[in-house]
């Protein structure tokens, strides 16, 4: 199944409303028009402005006025490729489209950089991407730090 939506997204630079395109794909899709609620299942896949992301499952929630994203939330197996050019998996991912935030857990999280001279491997337990600021925090597992090493370009 194959979708093209148009939505509203607020522009970060002029703060007004303007139409976006998000493209996706799965084996299953559902809307849900009480609960403006879309959901792609089995080999999800969502690309836009914000990223392109692959999971098991995505949901997307409106706003009331049904033409405005208000979250995005992927389950199983997330991959997503981040405006920056960065790619980060874990196990859950949520979009909060009022702020412009990514905050993704797993066991572990691990998100790929490329830095200069290779590539760079971070994992931890959630990491926090801002698009705003193009900035990303990792949190580490069970009161432990985030661990950075070198990583593989070839996984990108």
């Amino acid at each position: 199944m194959r979708t093209r939506m148009m939505l509203e997204q607020v522009d970060d630079k002029t703060r007004e409303k303007k139409p976006i395109e998000s493209i996706g794909s799965s084996d299953e899709f559902a809307y849900e028009d009480a609960a403006r609620r879309a959901t792609y299942t089995g080999a999800a896949h969502l690309t836009g402005p914000q990223g392109d992301i692959t999971a098991k499952k995505i949901e997307l929630l409106l706003d009331a006025d049904g033409r405005t994203l208000d979250r995005a939330d992927a389950y199983d197996e997330v991959v997503a490729r981040l405006e920056g050019g960065q790619r980060a998996s874990g196990t859950r991912l949520t979009y909060f489209s009022g702020d412009g935030r990514y905050v993704m857990t797993g066991t572990p999280v691990k998100i790929l950089e490329t830095v200069e001279g290779g590539c760079r491997e971070t994992l931890g337990a959630a990491l926090t991407f801002v698009r705003s600021t193009d900035t990303i925090s990792v949190v580490g597992t069970e009161g432990n730090r985030s661990r950075t090493m070198p990583g593989r370009c070839a996984e990108r």
